[in-house]
């Protein structure tokens, strides 16, 4: 992305940690931040 487009201010990327907590705070409190989307697609069935 940074060859594409080298003027826009892409930010570095932070360092993850293996222990860092996955919590949000939100209005209606703390809540755990969705980090992994898993999706299972199967393709039509072809038998008659």
């Amino acid at each position: 992305m940074r060859q594409v487009a080298p003027t826009f201010s892409i930010p570095y990327p932070l360092a993850y940690q293996a222990d860092d907590p996955p919590f949000v705070p939100t209005a209606l409190g703390t809540r755990m931040e969705l980090r992994c989307v898993i999706a299972v697609i199967r393709h039509g069935d072809r038998t008659p």
